[in-house]
């Protein structure tokens, strides 16, 4: 009776942990999705011919940078300022994302 108490615990515990990993994520998306409408608006006054190559929030998301703030702990409070904290690395993190998915040279 002990070891079923004791795997129902855990699996109470593994549950509610990955509901408040789900949360962490869901309030994490949102806030870079607030954050990367500025930053891409950002790029694409400064190189509209970029929209065409479809840049969007996920392409960000997979950027190095975001991921590292995306997956950040839990302890670590991560809001819209944070991703916006990377706008002086967005010519950079596009200009990498560019050469890898988008044949459209960029004019300088």
């Amino acid at each position: 009776m002990r070891a079923e108490v004791i795997a129902r615990m855990d699996d109470v515990r593994a549950q509610r942990l990955e509901y408040e990993y789900n949360v962490m994520m869901a309030e994490r998306w949102e806030a870079l999705e607030h954050a990367s409408s500025k930053l891409l608006k950002m790029v694409f006054r400064k190189h509209p011919e970029l929209d065409i190559c479809g840049l969007n929030t996920s392409d960000l998301a997979l950027q190095d940078e975001f991921r590292t703030l995306m997956s950040a702990p839990a302890d670590v409070h991560v809001d819209s300022s944070a991703f916006l904290m990377l706008k002086d690395q967005i010519e950079e993190i596009v200009e990498r994302w560019r050469i890898t998915f988008c044949l459209s040279p960029v004019s300088q």
